[in-house]
C-alpha cells in the first residue's frame, strides 16, 4: 500500500490548498483512519484511504478529512498508480472536508460521499484495514458499525505498517499476467471462444487493438451471432478512429441484440462524429429508454441538445444525469427533514447544516428551498469550494443561468488555486447563455491550465461555441481534439 508515499502526497495536496481559498496551511498533525483495496471480476483494483489532519492556516485551525486513491495497475499511468485525491465531474468535490473544530463520527458519514465503507454489487472487498487506535484518536470515538467487515475480519485490527507489499501483488494486479493466464487457457483448449472474448476486452482495455480485433475474429468465427464481438469491435473501431467500421460493426451488433444500451451510446458517439447529430440523438434517446438511469447516457444527451440548441431539452438532461444516479448521500441522521431542522436550529451559525439541508432538498427536487440552503452556507464560511459547485449545478436545473453565472464568477475570485474548475463551468454556463463570444474567453483560459481530467470537456464545449459563431474549421479542429483525449471522460 505504501502508506509514507500516501502519507507525503496527502499532506502535499492539502498544504497546496488546492480545494480551499485559505493560506499557509502547515500540517501539524495526520493520521490514516481506515483503508481498502477493492477488485472486479476483470480483475480491476482501486486502492482507497481515509485519512485525517490537524493543521494551522491564515484562518486559524482547521481539521481536514481527505479520501486518497491510486490505481494500482502496472497498465496504469504512472501518477496514477501512485496515491493522490480524485476527482471527476460528475460527483461533488467532497474528497477535501475542512472542520473548525475536531470532526466526529456523524460528521464523516453526513458530509464524505466519496469514501464508502460499503461496496457495491459489481465490485468485492479485496481487502482493508479499519484503524481503529487512529479513529479514536482523531474523533474521540470508537468506529461504529459501518466500518469495513468482509471475509478479511482477520486483518480489522492491523496497521499501516503491516499493509502489503505491493511486489507480492504483482500478478494479480498487472493486466499483462492476466492476459497470459488467458492465453494459457487458450493453449490448453484452443476452441474456448468464451475465453479469446475475455482476452480480447482485457486486451481492448490495455489499448492492444489489433491483437484484440485478432481475438474477436476467433470469436466470431465460432459464434458468428455473437452480439457482444461485434459491440467490442466497434468500440475498437471507435477508439482508433476508423469511424465507418465502428458504424458498421455497431450496426451489426444492434442487429443481433438491440436492447443493450451501450451499443447505442457507442453507435451515438460515432454518428456524431460524421455529423449526423440526428442519428446521435436518436441512439442516446434509444439507450435511455433501454435503462432510465443510465448517467452517461444523459450526460451525451444533454451535451448534445446543447450543440442543438435545445437549452431546455439539455438542463432537463443534466438534471436527469444528477436525479438517476443511485445516490452515494448515506445520511447517518436519516432521511428526515425534521432532523435537519432540528440540526440547523440547534448551530444556526454552523454552515454545514444549511449544506446537509441543501442536499437532501435537492434529492427531493425542491430547488428554491436547496437553493436558499446553500447561499446560506456560502453565507456563513465562504472558503468551501463544494457549497458553490452545489449552488451553481442547482440554479443550472432549475434554469437560473444568470444565478449561476454570478455564484462561478464568486468562486473563481474565491479559489485562486483551482480556476481551471470554475472557467470550464463558466464556459459551460455561457454555452447555455448562448453567450459564445464570453464561452471561447473562459474556455481557453481553461484550456490553458494542464488537467487531464477537464480537457475533453473543455474542447468539446469550445466546439460547440465555435460551431454556434460560424467558425466550423476550429468547431471541427475541438471535437477532433475531443476524441483524441478520450471522448468517455468528456
Amino acid at each position: 500500500m505504501n502508506f509514507e508515499e500516501l502519507r507525503t502526497n496527502c499532506i502535499q495536496e492539502i498544504e497546496s490548498g488546492k480545494y480551499t481559498s485559505l493560506n499557509n496551511i502547515k500540517v501539524t498533525d495526520f493520521r490514516i483512519l481506515a483503508w481498502s483495496r477493492i477488485k472486479d471480476e476483470r480483475p480491476w483494483y482501486v486502492d482507497n484511504a481515509l485519512c485525517w489532519a490537524k493543521a494551522e492556516t491564515d484562518g486559524g485551525k482547521k481539521w481536514i478529512i481527505v479520501h486518497m486513491v491510486k490505481n494500482p495497475m502496472k497498465s496504469e499511468p504512472l501518477k496514477e498508480q501512485r496515491w493522490h485525491s480524485y476527482f471527476v465531474d460528475d460527483a461533488a468535490n467532497t474528497w477535501f472536508l475542512y472542520f473548525d473544530d475536531p470532526p466526529q463520527n456523524v460528521d464523516i458519514y453526513d458530509k464524505l460521499r466519496s469514501f464508502k465503507f460499503t461496496i457495491s454489487d459489481d465490485w468485492e472487498l479485496y481487502d482493508y484495514a479499519n484503524l481503529y487506535e487512529n479513529w479514536k484518536y482523531a474523533t474521540g470515538s470508537i468506529l461504529p458499525s459501518v466500518a469495513f467487515h468482509s471475509k478479511a475480519d482477520s486483518n480489522a485490527d492491523s496497521n499501516a505498517n503491516s499493509a502489503y507489499d505491493e511486489d507480492s501483488f504483482s500478478v494479480d494486479i498487472d493486466p499483462q499476467s492476466y492476459i497470459d493466464r488467458l492465453t494459457e487457457k487458450i493453449r490448453e483448449n484452443p476452441d474456448d471462444w468464451e475465453t479469446y472474448l475475455k482476452r480480447a476486452q482485457e486486451r481492448y482495455r490495455m489499448k492492444q487493438y489489433e491483437e484484440s480485433i485478432e481475438d474477436l475474429k476467433k470469436v466470431i468465427a465460432y459464434r458468428p451471432d455473437n452480439a457482444e464481438a461485434y459491440q467490442s469491435w466497434g468500440g475498437i473501431c471507435l477508439a482508433m478512429r476508423k469511424i465507418d467500421k465502428a458504424i458498421k460493426y455497431l450496426d451489426k451488433s444492434i442487429s443481433l441484440i438491440n436492447s443493450d444500451p451501450l451499443t447505442f451510446v457507442l453507435r451515438g458517439q460515432a454518428r456524431e462524429i460524421t455529423g449526423s447529430l440526428d442519428g446521435a440523438l436518436k441512439d442516446f434517446t434509444r439507450a435511455l429508454e433501454l435503462n432510465k438511469t443510465y448517467v452517461f447516457a444523459y450526460k451525451l444527451r444533454a451535451d448534445l441538445r446543447l450543440r442543438l440548441k435545445d437549452i431546455n431539452g439539455s438542463i432537463q438532461d443534466f438534471a436527469d444525469s444528477i436525479f438517476s444516479k443511485k445516490t452515494t448521500i448515506q445520511f447517518f441522521l436519516g432521511e428526515q427533514a425534521e432532523l435537519y431542522d432540528f440540526r440547523i436550529k440547534k448551530n444556526p451559525l454552523k454552515s454545514d447544516g444549511y449544506y446537509l439541508r441543501g442536499q437532501f432538498l435537492r434529492e427531493k427536487k425542491e430547488l428554491k428551498r436547496a437553493i436558499k440552503d446553500f447561499e446560506k452556507a456560502i453565507e456563513l464560511d465562504p472558503n468551501i469550494r463544494v457549497y458553490y459547485q452545489f449552488l451553481e449545478e442547482t440554479q443550472l436545473i432549475s434554469g437560473d443561468l444568470d444565478g449561476a453565472k454570478e455564484t462561478i464568477l464568486k468562486a473563481i475570485e474565491q479559489f485562486k488555486n483551482d480556476k481551471i474548475w470554475w472557467y470550464h463551468r463558466m464556459g459551460i454556463i455561457e454555452n447555455y447563455r448562448t453567450d459564445y463570444s464570453s464561452a471561447i474567453f473562459y474556455l481557453n483560459k481553461a484550456k490553458a491550465i494542464k488537467n487531464e481530467y477537464l480537457r475533453p470537456s473543455v474542447y468539446y464545449h469550445l466546439g460547440i461555441a465555435y460551431e454556434n459563431i460560424g467558425k466550423n474549421t476550429l468547431a471541427k479542429k475541438d471535437f477532433k481534439k475531443t476524441l483524441e483525449l478520450g471522448w468517455s471522460d468528456k
